[in-house]
């Protein structure tokens, strides 16, 4: 109903923006460490 998409879109928009800062937190430490010493993955 009109209600739970309300409540869909309230919870999940905070909660795509917390995935998508967590995902560049991890990808910028990601890139730290690869900075720091050469990673065995190769990069495309």
């Amino acid at each position: 109903s009109a209600l739970s998409s309300l409540v869909a879109a309230t919870v999940g928009s905070p909660l795509v923006k917390v995935a998508s800062f967590s995902y560049g937190v991890r990808t910028a430490w990601a890139q730290r460490g690869n900075d720091a010493k050469p990673a065995g993955r190769r990069s495309r």
